[in-house]
């Protein structure tokens, strides 16, 4: 009993942890895939793209690391 309690909670734990790795790699990726766009945008001189895209990429990264409830909490 106390064994399949333990590999339940193993696996319960194991899923959990892959997600997060999941997701984590999947924002990595999105944020990679943003700073390749913004050195294409340097690159051909376009000052309003590389502006528009560094937005998105500071709000994308904000994002990650809002509260999960959907509240900041930031301090007055």
């Amino acid at each position: 009993m106390t064994s399949a309690v333990l590999s339940i909670a193993a696996a319960i734990i194991v899923y959990y942890l892959k997600s997060k790795l999941k997701k984590a790699e999947n924002e990595r990726e999105q944020l990679k895939d943003t700073l390749h766009a913004i050195d294409s945008a340097i690159a051909d001189g376009d000052e309003v793209g590389v502006n528009a895209m560094l937005d998105d990429a500071l709000r994308l990264r904000d994002a990650s690391h809002r509260d999960p409830g959907g509240q900041d909490r930031r301090e007055a």
